[in-house]
């Protein structure tokens, strides 16, 4: 039964069907692009961050070699800050004990600190025990005996960072000699 009618809708019928079809075709083809967007996305995301943990470790790696570097080195710092001090001290004593009996032998009064004597002694034990000669070294005022050392050490780690040596300094003054120790009567 082929009427104008029945034609009619079995055209209709089967325009609906291609229309029906192609928005099936267009909602399977954007549910494609959106899952593979989706997973694009979800691969650059994941990938993305490639690369941050290695450059967090390099930081933190130089932050700690930075810190280890202040650790040793000031270590270094204060341990050529008590040298300096010690072969001051020692200096100063040496220095100190340098005494001239003679000019004041007959009246037995105080011994004067012979001035070249004991600041020849005094940088000479400066520079036995390794401090810096050319640094001010020691002087004489009176009684009074001071020495000024300066011990420099070169550094391990902030040699990296153009940090080669650090230097200690110790100061002793107001050493007063004690007759009769070290010091020889002609």
């Amino acid at each position: 039964m082929n009427t104008p009618r029945h034609a009619a809708r079995e055209s209709l019928a089967h325009h609906n069907s291609l229309a029906e079809r192609a928005r099936t075709a267009l909602t399977y083809w954007r549910a494609g692009v959106v899952k593979r967007s989706r997973t694009r996305l979800n691969h650059l995301r994941r990938h993305a961050e490639r690369g941050s943990v290695s450059m967090f470790a390099v930081v933190s790696v130089l932050g700690l070699f930075i810190a280890i570097g202040l650790v040793v080195d000031g270590g270094r710092k204060i341990r050529a800050i008590e040298t300096a001090q010690a072969i001051a001290q020692d200096a100063a004593r040496v220095a100190g004990n340098q005494l001239d009996f003679t000019s004041n032998l007959l009246d037995g009064s105080r011994p004067e600190i012979d001035v070249d004597a004991a600041i020849s002694a005094g940088n000479a034990a400066i520079a036995t025990a390794g401090g810096d000669p050319s640094s001010p070294g020691v002087s004489v005022s009176g009684y009074t005996v001071s020495a000024t050392v300066h011990v420099t050490v070169p550094t391990t780690f902030l040699s990296v960072i153009g940090i080669a040596s650090v230097t200690g300094v110790g100061e002793v003054g107001g050493v007063e000699p004690v007759p009769g120790m070290n010091a020889e009567i002609p």
